[in-house]
């Protein structure tokens, strides 16, 4: 593992975190806080948490299970699952997409054939499903406006449309990262939840970001939940990490608390911006 492959290092940079923090929430506790938000709520929940966060994605289908919901995941999440399943890598069984409690998005795109009505030769306004025509020729113009790689998730029984949910969110926990908000138009929920598990806006660039996000949530009446744990090592870690490493040199980035990292007898050196350290 890491720590003995870098024994003895000439130096070790390492993150500080959640030096200083008296608790650092688990991921059970997360868990636990989506299962409690999802129990309290009758109307719809949007989730979101970054996308290829394996573990968050388990506590979410979990925590929806036990509230008798079912977890609606985008496209991309579902290849990644497909494939680390058929390389035997899939580190969750729950995340399987056998799973019966778990279902695939098929959002608005291009010209949004699942979604809206069209007019036909005859100059009628049909869905598609109410178009008569060759199957295949249906199938070929609805398919058109999705990748290839996502096709395949078209005609499985668990893959879902916006419109085939929205009469009915309550029934569902639907992930909804930040670049696809405009889903939500979709969805038109009618007030619910929209729990936040990730990690808060640390520069203006991510506030900013936010005031976007509660914008779109106070347009569709839907409250702000957070419930979030650090990927971060904790302080134990930490000391575990240097104390078996033994590096010559010590440099403490991302912290807020560079003097605690002075408790080892090694060169430590506070970091300074725009200047130059010799290993």
């Amino acid at each position: 593992n890491f720590i003995d492959k870098a024994s003895q290092a000439d130096a070790l940079i390492t993150e500080g975190t959640n030096v200083g923090k008296k608790h650092i929430p688990t991921e059970e506790e997360v868990e636990d806080e989506l299962e409690e938000f999802m129990k309290n709520e009758d109307d719809s929940v949007f989730i979101n948490f970054p996308p290829l966060d394996l573990e968050r994605l388990r506590s979410a289908v979990l925590a929806a299970e036990e509230t008798g919901r079912k977890m609606v995941i985008r496209t991309k999440q579902a290849l990644l699952l497909q494939k680390l399943e058929e390389e035997d890598l899939l580190p969750f069984p729950e995340l399987s997409l056998s799973n019966d409690n778990i279902e695939i998005l098929m959002p608005q795109k291009g010209w949004g054939t699942l979604m809206h009505e069209m007019k036909t030769p005859e100059g009628e306004w049909k869905s598609i499903d109410e178009i008569d025509g060759e199957e295949k020729d249906l199938e070929k113009l609805t398919k058109g406006d999705y990748h290839k790689w996502e096709k395949q998730f078209m005609d499985r029984d668990d893959s879902v449309a916006p419109k085939d949910i929205r009469g009915e969110l309550g029934s569902y926990v639907v992930y909804m990262d930040y670049y696809k908000l405009k889903d939500l138009i979709d969805f038109d929920p009618e007030g619910g939840s929209f729990i936040w598990s990730r990690t808060e806006p640390f520069n203006v660039s991510m506030e900013l970001d936010q005031k976007r996000v509660q914008n779109w949530l106070e347009h569709f009446n839907l409250d702000m939940r957070k419930a979030h744990a650090s990927g971060h090592i904790s302080q134990p870690e930490i000391r575990q990490m240097v104390e078996e490493i033994n590096p010559e040199k010590l440099f403490a980035i991302h912290t807020e608390e560079p003097e605690w990292f002075r408790r080892f007898a090694l060169d430590a050196p506070e970091i300074e911006a725009n200047k130059l350290y010799k290993v």
